[in-house]
């Protein structure tokens, strides 16, 4: 028995369909670009802090300007809130503080553009206890905050 061989004589070799394999990679171009979605950052805050080398920013005019000090304990935990010089209980207790000045200030005729928070934290408190304060003073809801101009300060100053 003889084994026919199949070869053809011209040397022609099978071609790959491009047509097909092109349209796959737009079909998973389309796909990929209209599933896209976009995500605002974590923990992307609208702060500043304080010039480097002990400089002090300049602050732009406002009404009023609080002053609010994070105090930590030996192990990091936060042990005390002071709010202008106020001894508060808690990071509750300042976001009652927070809501009741901003209503009041707002009730008055005030621009929430008008208030201002500089920010001080001991070195050992944990970024837990500061991301609770930094929520507590601009609010739940990130497209209208209660105090938008929210700073750390040096713990030197």
């Amino acid at each position: 028995m003889q084994i026919r061989n199949n070869r053809r004589g011209d040397g022609d070799q099978p071609r790959l369909q491009m047509s097909s394999m092109i349209d796959v990679v737009f079909l998973l171009l389309i796909f990929f670009v209209m599933t896209f979605q976009i995500t605002a950052m974590e923990g992307d805050f609208n702060i500043t802090a304080t010039q480097p080398d002990g400089e002090t920013a300049v602050d732009p005019p406002r009404e009023l300007v609080f002053r609010v000090h994070l105090l930590a304990g030996d192990s990091g935990e936060l042990s005390g809130v002071r709010f202008d010089g106020r001894t508060l209980g808690g990071i509750e207790e300042l976001s009652a503080v927070t809501r009741t000045i901003v209503g009041d200030h707002l009730a008055h005729g005030g621009l929430s553009e008008h208030l201002a928070v500089r920010l001080r934290t001991d070195a050992s408190l944990h970024y837990q206890h500061v991301l609770a304060a930094i929520t507590a003073l601009r609010g739940e809801n990130p497209d209208e905050p209660l105090i938008e101009d929210v700073r750390f300060v040096s713990t030197t100053s």
